[in-house]
């Protein structure tokens, strides 16, 4: 299969993804958008380390298993990872004949590039992260803005996750670039395949208490050490769904007020999630990409239509000054918690925030996110036809 995609597979639309879009990301649903219209052929990292080949949304889609252990991204054997998928997806590139290529994050787009500068092809940035504001090293974060900024100079037009992450970054690099905005918010059927008392009856939660739910990576600095220690009160009941390194340690730590489950796909994540009556997300300010940008747990949780819980992050606070929804705590220990909770559950307010947060759904799900990708490849593509 991997001969086979070096191959002539002709295409309209290239696109060099980090993640595989069977996931349900904002690749999946750039791919989604594009297959309506082009004929769209996706290279990324196979996640099982197997090669493949499958059929995503009417767009074609090749896993490639890239040679040497998975480690931290900048370890000698991640660095070599990342030069190998640029030097094979830049011939993939080269034979595919696309018209425009489009590459996930700066660290993967030598294709773009070298279809640009020696072919006059159309590039396009698909920007996930502030390169620079990831707190790394002083060295590691020059190169990386580099980097960033080439991508942004380089493209004819960028894919970027929110304004206040364009302006941000467009300020840093002294850049003007055209950008479309589409933000991480999933669509998926997620229609439970049982109500939700059998869902509870099935993981022995108690029909008579407010659920709170944690899903997402079991890691240190995501709060769930104060969040299991909040849940001793007895005043609600949690569930934590993932797993991690961490999660024996987060087990020592249980009580029967709290409940652990398996990680599943995003679709069965967001039929549990209809389950509780507040989602906790809670990332670490310990740097500006993490600052700035809505995590895929917020979001899901938006889509599921469960008010957030949530510490006061810039991009949180964007958030929650547009649509609502959500309830922020200012420290993160057991009684600011179980405070916090009470506040957001008492029945005087917590209607309103479901009110809010189904309002919020409802005006992402109706963004024509779909239209306004298609029209602008239109518009780039249209500018080489006679």
């Amino acid at each position: 299969m991997v001969l086979e995609t070096l191959a002539t597979n002709h295409c309209d639309i290239l696109v060099i993804a980090r993640m595989s879009p069977r996931r349900e990301t904002r690749t999946r649903r750039l791919v989604r958008a594009l297959a309506q219209d082009f004929r769209v052929h996706v290279v990324s990292e196979s996640e099982g380390g197997l090669p493949r080949r499958i059929s995503v949304d009417g767009a074609r889609v090749d896993e490639i298993p890239l040679p040497l252990p998975r480690f931290h991204l900048w370890y000698f054997t991640g660095g070599l990872r990342v030069v190998y998928f640029n030097l094979y997806t830049t011939l993939v590139a080269l034979r595919s004949g696309a018209s425009a290529v489009v590459c996930s994050d700066a660290l993967y787009c030598l294709a773009g590039i070298i279809h640009k500068l020696f072919f006059q092809r159309k590039f396009v940035y698909n920007s996930h992260e502030i390169l620079w504001g990831l707190g790394n090293p002083p060295w590691l974060s020059r190169f990386l803005e580099w980097l960033e900024k080439s991508a942004i100079r380089l493209c004819d037009f960028w894919l970027v996750p929110s304004e206040e992450r364009a302006r941000l970054i467009l300020e840093k690099h002294r850049l003007s670039k055209a950008y479309v905005v589409y933000e991480n918010f999933p669509i998926m059927d997620a229609r439970p395949s049982r109500g939700i008392s059998r869902l509870k009856k099935s993981a022995n939660i108690p029909r008579n208490k407010p659920v709170v739910m944690f899903q997402g990576s079991v890691a240190r600095g995501r709060g769930i050490e104060a969040l299991v220690q909040s849940a001793r009160s007895g005043k609600f009941h949690l569930i934590i769904q993932g797993t991690g390194r961490y999660l024996d340690e987060i087990k020592k730590l249980q009580n029967r007020n709290v409940t652990f489950l398996d990680a599943c796909p995003n679709d069965s994540t967001v039929a549990w999630l209809k389950v509780a009556d507040l989602s906790f997300v809670y990332y670490e300010d310990t740097c500006i990409n993490s600052a700035y940008a809505c995590s895929t747990k917020f979001y899901t949780s938006a889509f599921a239509g469960v008010p957030i819980l949530c510490n006061r992050l810039p991009a949180f606070q964007i958030f929650a000054k547009q649509y609502g929804g959500v309830v922020f705590f200012d420290a993160l220990e057991a009684k600011t918690l179980e405070a916090c909770i009470a506040q957001a559950l008492d029945p005087s307010y917590y209607p309103r925030l479901k009110k809010e947060i189904r309002n919020a759904r409802k005006q992402l799900l109706s963004t024509s996110l779909e239209s306004k990708i298609n029209q602008a490849f239109h518009r780039l593509l249209d500018q080489d036809r006679p």
